[in-house]
Protein backbone atom coordinates (compact mmCIF):
# COMPACT_ATOMS: atom_id res chain seq x y z
CA UNK A 1 0.00 0.00 0.00
CA UNK A 2 2.89 2.48 1.03
CA UNK A 3 4.50 1.44 -2.66
CA UNK A 4 1.42 2.40 -4.37
CA UNK A 5 0.93 5.77 -2.75
CA UNK A 6 5.01 6.85 -3.29
CA UNK A 7 4.47 5.97 -6.62
CA UNK A 8 1.66 8.21 -7.16
CA UNK A 9 3.03 11.01 -5.30
CA UNK A 10 6.02 10.04 -7.37
CA UNK A 11 4.07 9.91 -10.83
CA UNK A 12 2.11 13.50 -9.75
CA UNK A 13 5.18 15.58 -9.38
CA UNK A 14 6.83 14.59 -12.39
CA UNK A 15 3.71 16.09 -14.24
CA UNK A 16 3.71 18.84 -12.13
CA UNK A 17 7.39 19.37 -13.33
CA UNK A 18 6.98 18.00 -16.79
CA UNK A 19 3.81 21.05 -17.25
CA UNK A 20 6.10 23.50 -15.97
CA UNK A 21 9.13 22.15 -18.42
CA UNK A 22 5.92 22.62 -21.33
CA UNK A 23 5.00 26.24 -19.83
CA UNK A 24 8.74 27.27 -19.56
CA UNK A 25 10.02 25.92 -22.94
CA UNK A 26 7.09 27.81 -24.61
CA UNK A 27 7.63 30.87 -23.21
CA UNK A 28 11.53 31.13 -24.04
CA UNK A 29 10.31 30.04 -27.89
CA UNK A 30 8.03 33.66 -27.77
CA UNK A 31 10.79 35.14 -26.64
CA UNK A 32 12.42 38.06 -28.64
CA UNK A 33 16.03 37.86 -27.42
CA UNK A 34 18.29 35.07 -25.95
CA UNK A 35 18.59 36.83 -23.00
CA UNK A 36 14.88 36.71 -21.94
CA UNK A 37 14.85 33.33 -23.16
CA UNK A 38 17.09 32.00 -20.81
CA UNK A 39 15.57 34.72 -17.87
CA UNK A 40 12.50 31.46 -18.33
CA UNK A 41 14.82 29.11 -16.48
CA UNK A 42 15.72 30.83 -13.46
CA UNK A 43 12.07 32.13 -12.83
CA UNK A 44 9.88 30.91 -10.46
CA UNK A 45 6.55 28.81 -11.27
CA UNK A 46 4.42 31.52 -9.87
CA UNK A 47 5.95 33.69 -12.13
CA UNK A 48 5.78 31.39 -15.34
CA UNK A 49 1.88 30.45 -14.57
CA UNK A 50 1.00 34.17 -14.56
CA UNK A 51 3.14 34.74 -17.92
CA UNK A 52 1.59 31.53 -19.50
CA UNK A 53 -1.85 32.66 -18.74
CA UNK A 54 -1.56 36.65 -20.16
CA UNK A 55 0.00 35.25 -23.02
CA UNK A 56 -1.88 31.69 -23.59
CA UNK A 57 -5.82 32.94 -21.90
CA UNK A 58 -7.61 29.77 -23.02
CA UNK A 59 -4.83 27.15 -21.46
CA UNK A 60 -5.80 24.91 -18.83
CA UNK A 61 -1.95 24.05 -17.73
CA UNK A 62 -1.54 26.50 -15.37
CA UNK A 63 -4.78 25.65 -13.54
CA UNK A 64 -3.85 21.99 -14.20
CA UNK A 65 0.15 22.31 -12.30
CA UNK A 66 -1.77 24.51 -9.65
CA UNK A 67 -4.18 21.81 -8.75
CA UNK A 68 -1.54 18.66 -8.97
CA UNK A 69 0.67 20.78 -6.53
CA UNK A 70 -2.00 21.42 -3.98
CA UNK A 71 -3.08 17.30 -4.42
CA UNK A 72 0.22 16.46 -4.13
CA UNK A 73 0.56 18.41 -0.65
CA UNK A 74 -2.74 17.58 0.57
CA UNK A 75 -1.44 13.32 -0.04
CA UNK A 76 1.58 14.41 1.62
CA UNK A 77 -0.01 15.64 4.39
CA UNK A 78 -2.48 12.31 4.71
CA UNK A 79 0.27 10.25 4.89
CA UNK A 80 1.90 11.96 7.67
CA UNK A 81 -1.13 12.21 9.95
CA UNK A 82 -1.66 8.08 8.75
CA UNK A 83 2.18 7.47 9.37
CA UNK A 84 1.77 9.87 13.08
CA UNK A 85 -1.44 8.19 13.41
CA UNK A 86 0.39 4.75 14.36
Amino acid sequence: MFTILISILALMALLNIGGLLVMKIRLAKRAPSTSVKFAWWASGSDEVSDSYKRIYPGSYLPLFIQLTFLLLLLMVVGVLIAVLWK
